[in-house]
C-alpha cells in the first residue's frame, strides 16, 4: 500500500478524495507514519527491521527533498501552526512530568489540541488587529498645517 491509501483511512474531510496525484505533504506524512506504525505493530506482517529502517530513511529522504526545494515560509499554514503548537505542548507536558510517553493515548491529546488551537487563533487575531490601520490616524497625517 502507498501513503495515500493509509491517509485515506483518516477522519479528515477530504480523506475520500485522496489519490497519489493530489496528496498534499501533510496527508502524505500522515499516511506514511500510519504505514510505519502498522508495520511495527504487526498489522502488516513479515516486515524485517532492515526493511522498516529503510522505509523510515526513505521517508526522511522524501522530506529532505521537500526541504531542499522549498523556503522557510512554504508549508506554514495555520493548520501547521496548530500542529506545531500541539507538539510543543505535549513535549512540554512530558518534560515537566505531567505526562509520559507510555501514558499518551493512541489518539490526539484533547487538552493539548484545545490549547494549541486557542493559542494559534489568538495569535492570528492579535496579528490581524495590529495590521488594521486606524483611519483617524491616517486623516491626521494627510492634514496640512495652517500656514497663516
Amino acid at each position: 500500500m502507498r501513503a495515500y491509501e493509509f491517509a485515506s483511512t483518516g477522519q479528515f474531510s477530504y480523506h475520500s478524495q485522496l489519490k497519489q496525484e493530489n496528496i498534499n505533504a501533510i496527508a502524505f506524512a500522515y499516511g506514511s507514519f500510519k504505514h510505519l506504525e502498522a508495520c511495527k505493530t504487526g498489522l502488516i506482517p513479515n516486515v524485517s527491521e532492515v526493511e522498516f529502517l529503510s522505509r523510515l530513511r526513505h521517508l526522511r529522504n522524501v522530506f529532505e527533498i521537500a526541504c531542499l526545494s522549498s523556503s522557510l515560509s512554504q508549508f506554514s499554514e495555520p493548520a501547521w501552526h496548530i500542529a506545531r503548537e500541539y507538539d510543543t505542548r505535549v513535549i512540554s507536558d512530558i518534560e515537566s512530568g505531567a505526562k509520559n510517553w507510555s501514558s499518551l493515548s493512541n489518539g490526539i491529546e484533547p487538552d493539548s489540541i484545545y490549547c494549541a488551537k486557542e493559542t494559534v487563533e489568538n495569535r492570528l487575531k492579535a496579528k490581524k488587529s495590529s495590521a488594521v490601520k486606524d483611519p483617524k490616524k491616517d486623516v491626521k497625517k494627510d492634514r496640512k498645517a495652517c500656514t497663516t
